[in-house]
């Protein structure tokens, strides 16, 4: 428990003054540290509040360096403390008061860790989720919230059985709420249990309402419960008459089951409802593309891209455009854009991909590799069952047939929620739900909830799942890589080359494993062969290592171009940006080097705060004090891209502390500015009432931002200079 200045409130009375006064001089005089020094603990505190909100950061440290000296077994007051070290950033330090506040009390262990939660929570340090998480269960038992949180942390990991505990388990604290057999169902459907997903849609149907309807809907249909999809619709009409969610349902299970008319003219509907709405011109362009009118399709695909960009089945039926008008290059890029922002296997762009390198390859008719059909070879055997011979012999002729009779059995289906039709017109849920490539990644994500240990786990599973994968090998020797360990990764990656000689990624593992190695020479030669086998082609996954063994060998110009390549594909791949940073230090280019720290700073705040810790360094002094130097800078950024090993991810970012934890960083902005203020005025109020103060309203100058980040600044992009 906290042990304040109860009898001194003339002194908190004179500080609370200076403290609400406009300027800093008036609480960081002579005075101001008399009464601070009668307080004690609480009036460092207080004043470090008030340097946090002033963005003077480094004062704001100090003083609670100060306060936790003068009450080193105050519990209370390192809850406080770790406020302000977190809204100034120095997360790792914010974290470890925490850890200690939760161990001097166990009156003040629930809060803790509470703050422990919401903080790791903003950083994606999914390891330290989930050990408050466990830690609040113990301490605060039967709270539905807990179960809540832990099951979507496990659904970013992708690790379903285990969310799918805790939504038993927050069913049985709350029996009558229908969120929970709800999200049960959605992610029984997703895995392909569809007898047990009906099950537990079932029990929710006693529990929901109109309101619920769309959801539900969706859930039936995720399950091939298309009677109950039917039964959804009619009380839709009944209800609301006028909802839009029925129409466009109506019209994606026209477009399914082949009733082309009766999908354009539902298509229109949608239109005379909302004319801008992205359905009614995605269904219109499909509907063209499957009657032929190609030239038409163009259009209201276009529009609908345009509406929403980040939608997959847009992208899909944009790609099968471009296959059959004979653009290749935008056909391809369309499927990586639909994969890449699908919510499950979207099975239907390999079954495209694969047609067009059957196009592709029309003037060399030898047999397709088995790993041009791994990822969908299941799938188009529960399709078509007589399929076997066809797709062992890859003979590209008959393949190219049993493709395009694959696409027939969809329909007008390009979803992950994928259905066939049969000659009746009548509708079935597809149950393949995976394949080499799409289970490999999934494997490889369960990293976030189940650690290096459970992640190679899954991924030993998935490879003997699918032996003769080499996607699945060199999944696994990515893990290997992002975790260090370099002799695993470099035996994974040469035995994915040996399965599949043209497994893209592998070459580019292994460059990596070169430049981890400290051969950077060789790691060049390593990615020409990998360019070389992949017919000049290279990637967008080559820019950053080959950027890297650039850098590292003094080829200033060559590593710019990679490196800038690497961030204008994908601005989210923080190696990159590190790799940026240290090419403009050795260019001594200090303008560069500051705005590409501000890009790092902004998408890996919680790396960069570990890396400054273990430099000894201050890279976030906040106002009126001096920036970092060039040379800080530079050490901080090398430490960083240290920390990452192997990792030179576009989207999971790994890193290790120099105690050997493992942790995450999600490519997001620091929190705003309501949070933090939000954060440092209940750390106040914590602190007024630890002390006996109730009503003590802060009535300073609002919070300073010491390093904003606006979109545009997000939007900075080095200019891409292609060689001469």
């Amino acid at each position: 428990m906290s042990h304040g200045p109860t009898a001194k409130p003339a002194a908190l009375r004179a500080l609370l003054t200076r403290l609400d006064a406009a300027e800093h001089a008036a609480f960081a005089d002579g005075e101001a540290d008399r009464l601070i020094a009668t307080l004690g603990g609480h009036g460092w505190l207080l004043r470090a509040i008030e340097w946090a909100f002033r963005g003077c950061w480094q004062r704001a440290r100090a003083d609670v360096t100060a306060a936790l000296r003068a009450a080193p077994r105050d519990a209370v007051l390192r809850v406080v403390a770790a406020a302000v070290l977190f809204a100034t950033r120095d997360y790792h330090e914010s974290m470890a008061r925490l850890r200690e506040a939760g161990e001097r009390s166990r009156a003040v262990g629930a809060r803790a860790r509470q703050h422990a939660l919401a903080y790791a929570s903003r950083l994606a340090w999914s390891r330290e989720q989930a050990a408050a998480l466990r830690e609040l269960a113990r301490l605060v038992p039967g709270r539905v919230m807990w179960h809540e949180q832990a099951a979507a942390l496990h659904r970013l990991g992708h690790s379903d059985a285990h969310a799918l505990r805790h939504y038993a388990a927050a069913a049985r604290l709350e029996p009558d709420e229908p969120r929970w057999p709800l999200a049960r169902a959605e992610l029984l459907a997703q895995g392909g249990e569809l007898e047990a997903a009906r099950a537990a849609l079932r029990e929710a149907s006693a529990l929901t309402s109109p309101v619920h309807g769309p959801r539900v809907a969706a859930l039936a249909l995720a399950a091939g419960d298309f009677p109950r999809v039917d039964s959804l619709l009619a009380d839709a009409d009944r209800h609301d008459p006028s909802a839009l969610w029925p129409r466009i349902l109506r019209a994606q299970l026209a477009l399914w089951s082949g009733a082309l008319a009766d999908a354009r003219a539902l298509a229109d509907a949608i239109a005379a409802a909302d004319a801008d709405h992205p359905a009614a011109d995605r269904l219109r362009g499909a509907v063209a593309v499957l009657e032929g009118r190609l030239e038409e399709a163009h259009a209201p695909l276009e529009r609908a891209a345009a509406r929403a960009p980040d939608e997959p089945e847009t992208a899909i039926w944009r790609a099968e455009l471009a296959l059959r008008e004979g653009d290749f290059e935008e056909a391809h890029a369309l499927l990586n854009h639909a994969v890449a922002r699908a919510d499950g296997f979207l099975f239907v762009a390999w079954i495209l991909r694969a047609l067009i390198v059957i196009e592709e390859t029309r003037a060399d008719p030898r047999p397709l590799g088995h790993n041009v059909l791994e990822e969908i070879r299941d799938v188009l055997l529960e399709l078509l069952p007589d399929a076997q011979e066809v797709i062992d012999a890859g003979e590209p002729a008959p393949l190219r047939e049993l493709l395009e009779a694959a696409l027939r059995r969809l329909g007008g289906n390009r979803t992950t929620t994928a259905t066939t039709v049969d000659e009746r017109g009548a509708l079935h849920r597809l149950r393949t739900r995976t394949g080499a490539r799409y289970s490999s990644r999934m494997a490889l994500k369960t990293l976030l909830s189940l650690g290096p240990t459970g992640a190679r786990e899954r991924l030993d599973a998935v490879c003997r799942h699918f032996p003769r994968s080499a996607l699945a090998v060199c999944h696994r020797a990515e893990l290997h890589l992002w975790m260090g360990d370099l002799p695993r990764a470099r035996a994974d990656f040469e035995r994915s080359i040996e399965m599949v000689r043209g497994t893209r990624f592998s070459y580019i593992g292994l460059t990596g494993v070169d430049i981890l190695e400290g051969d950077p020479a060789r790691a060049l030669a390593t990615s020409a062969r990998g360019v070389e086998v992949m017919r000049g082609t290279e990637g967008p996954a080559v820019y950053v290592y080959r950027g890297e063994a650039l850098r590292l060998l003094g080829r200033h110009d060559d590593a710019r171009r990679d490196l800038t390549r690497a961030v204008h594909i994908h601005p989210t791949r923080i190696g990159a940006w590190i790799n940026l940073g240290l090419l403009a230090a050795a260019r001594g280019d200090a303008t560069e080097l500051r705005r590409v720290f501000a890009q790092v700073s902004a998408r890996a705040h919680g790396l960069l705060s570990d890396a400054a810790r273990e430099r000894g360094v201050c890279i976030w002094p906040g106002v009126q004090a001096p920036a970092p130097s060039d040379d800080a800078l530079r050490s901080v950024l090398e430490r960083a891209l240290a920390m990452m090993r192997g990792n030179r991810s576009s989207s999971t970012h790994t890193y290790f502390t120099r105690e050997g934890a493992l942790r995450f960083t999600d490519s997001s902005p620091p929190c705003a500015a309501e949070t933090i203020t939000r954060d440092l005025s209940q750390a106040r109020a914590i602190l007024l009432r630890s002390i006996g103060v109730t009503r003590a309203p802060r009535r300073g100058p609002p919070l300073v931002e010491p390093y904003p980040v606006s979109r545009d600044a997000l939007r900075w992009r080095p200019r891409l200079e292609e060689p001469a």
